[in-house]
Order: structure tokens, then C-alpha cells, then sequence
């Protein structure tokens, strides 16, 4: 039997924690119902807020846009760290914690890292979320790339909220995992859903043409 986890964050005006120097979610109706017969509408959104991947190209001028990874890079094994209760508040998170919960560096070898803290279920929407999360060190990226894992999937942002003006030492997580081709999924959630240590997970993002960033759709397949 397999069960499906939906790990997506809503995107909605209601819903997101507006980013320092993003625009707010705007959503508006074209057409209803009551006028129309039926609906449209447009919708305005940084790519960077709500459940989304960060290709190579976010940090690295010379590196791949969204629509420019192959499909299949985006689907593959994971293995989930329980952290939840486990951390320090605002805990820049290290791979001692990662060992701690199991993880080994055979299994992110071209896997993908699900890192649970609850931040999301505790703080996704609240003015919080971007400026009190847990984030990545410089550490744990590095070993991430050291071992070759795909990509790491959060539910938090994985730097300090970074404001301008920007000066090339902002976000080092970022910088650390991006150039290096190791993807960056963040802001999902529902991890407490998660019961299995290994998952098969899927983060299809939007193919936006030269895409810095892709709002995505991320579940995971459990089997038992």
C-alpha cells in the first residue's frame, strides 16, 4: 500500500509571511460565478516565499534555472532528521544534529535530506516565520555537498531573513549548497505526517522559463 503526504505549504494573501523586500501575495478574481458563470483570476507572488525549490542559478550567475534540471532530479529517495524538540531556538542546525538523528553520509549520497523541526506547523503566516526560524550552517551544507546529496527539503527558510543593501556574504547557506548543484526546498511542512525513515519524495516545481526559483508542489510516498 502507498501512502501519498502532501509537505506543501498553502499559498495565499492569508496564508504567507511576506518576505523583507517581496511583494505580498495578491490574488484576484477576472471572472465569478455570480457574474460570469464561471472563474478566472490572477495571481502575484515572489517565487521565493511559500513552498518552493532554489535551482543553482538563485546564487550562481553561470548556474542552472529551473526549467533547465532535468524532471527526474526532482523525484528520488530521502531520509528524514527528527529534530522536532530537539533544537535550541533560532538553532543554525549542524551535522552532528543530522548524525544524531540517524542520518549517515551513505544515505544522502544522492538522496535528498528532509529536515523536521515543526518550525512550519508552529510558525508558517506569523511575522515569526522568517526572522526567528532554525537555519543551515555552513557545516552541514558543506557535508551536503561533500557527500553528494541532491538536495536538502525543509520546513523552515534555511538563512536569517537577509536585508539590503546585499553584499555577497548574505544567505551562506545559499551560497554554500546552490553553486554546488545541491538544491534548496524550503518553507514545506507537515512533516509529523512523515512515519516511515526513508521516503521516495517528489518536489516538481513551476517550469518558469530562466527560472530563479520554482513554487512547487512537494509530497511524499511512503510504502509500507
Amino acid at each position: 500500500m502507498r501512502k501519498i503526504i502532501d509537505l506543501t505549504c498553502p499559498l495565499g494573501q492569508e496564508y504567507v509571511t511576506v518576505l523583507s523586500g517581496h511583494p505580498a501575495v495578491e490574488y484576484e478574481m477576472i471572472h465569478t460565478h455570480e457574474k460570469n458563470k464561471r472563474t478566472n483570476a490572477w495571481i502575484k507572488f515572489s517565487i521565493h516565499v511559500g513552498t518552493h525549490i532554489d535551482p543553482p542559478y538563485h546564487f550562481d550567475p553561470n548556474g542552472k534555472t529551473i526549467d533547465e534540471i532535468p524532471l527526474d532530479y526532482f523525484i528520488g529517495d530521502a531520509y528524514v532528521a527528527e529534530l522536532v524538540g530537539k533544537l535550541e531556538p533560532q538553532a543554525a542546525i549542524s551535522v552532528a544534529d543530522i548524525k544524531n538523528a540517524g542520518i549517515t553520509e551513505e544515505m544522502i549520497h544522492d538522496s535528498y535530506l528532509i529536515i523536521h523541526s515543526g518550525w512550519s506547523e508552529k510558525a508558517y503566516g506569523t511575522p515569526d516565520y522568517y526572522t526567528k526560524n532554525y537555519t543551515l550552517s555552513v557545516e552541514l551544507c558543506k557535508w551536503l555537498v561533500e557527500n553528494k546529496a541532491r538536495g536538502v527539503c525543509m520546513d523552515h527558510p534555511c538563512d536569517p531573513d537577509a536585508h539590503e543593501p546585499f553584499d555577497g556574504t548574505e544567505c551562506p547557506a545559499h551560497r554554500a549548497l546552490l553553486p554546488n548543484h545541491c538544491l534548496l526546498i524550503e518553507c514545506c511542512t507537515n512533516f509529523s505526517a512523515l512515519s516511515k525513515k526513508k521516503v521516495e519524495l517528489h518536489a516538481i516545481p513551476l517550469k518558469i522559463a530562466h527560472g530563479c526559483g520554482g513554487p512547487a508542489r512537494v509530497f511524499a510516498i511512503e510504502e509500507d
